[in-house]
């Protein structure tokens, strides 16, 4: 058998090896019926949701991304107008990456807003852990949730119309145009962090 000058034919036990580890990693793609996703494409996949108001909602999508019950966001959320990931590592079970948020407002349990000043640019750091049992990467979900303005309106506005305290109707109200305002005025251009 003739071999190109410089490069040596792998090992028999090697190639095998590759073919089995590809094979395990094909399978559980099919078993499930999607491909298995790394762990950068889960993080942001989970911010994106997050962003969006699935979390705030308990949305069934986003918590089957979640490592473990997420906290309750009984604190209230941040109003964010920009996020990006950043990573600091990846193993072959845990990951560990940072997300920059630019946060506009803070909204307690009661539906009361408090503005962060201009803008406040917090980093978060979350880890990522890989499930033996599915072989999925799953988010260990941080304190917060973190929703864009248009999420934080849409979830005010059903807030407003139909939550049983009088008191809390009447903080959605003022809050939703508090941020209606300060999302035209202070941030016309969403998706650019103004830190």
């Amino acid at each position: 058998m003739k071999h190109q000058q410089g490069l040596s034919p792998l090992p028999v036990r090697v190639l095998g090896a590759l073919l089995c580890s590809c094979c395990a990693l094909h399978a559980q793609g099919s078993a499930t019926g999607t491909a298995v996703k790394s762990p950068k494409e889960v993080l942001e996949q989970y911010c994106a949701m997050d962003e969006d108001g699935k979390r705030l909602e308990a949305l069934p999508e986003i918590l089957a991304l979640l490592a473990k019950p997420a906290p309750s966001i009984q604190d209230g959320f941040e109003v964010i107008h920009f996020w990006e990931t950043g990573w600091v590592s990846i193993t072959q079970t845990r990951a560990e990456a940072h997300v920059h948020y630019c946060i506009a407002a803070h909204v307690d349990s009661r539906l009361r807003v408090s503005e962060e000043g201009e803008s406040l640019s917090i980093f978060e750091r979350l880890f990522l852990t890989l499930d033996p049992g599915s072989g999925h990467w799953l988010v260990e979900a941080p304190q917060w949730s973190y929703v864009s303005f248009g999420a934080a309106i849409r979830y005010l506005a059903i807030q407003a119309a139909k939550n049983g305290d009088t008191e809390v109707r009447r903080n959605a109200v003022q809050t939703l145009a508090f941020l209606r305002k300060h999302r035209k005025d202070r941030y016309p251009n969403p998706g650019r962090c103004c830190c």
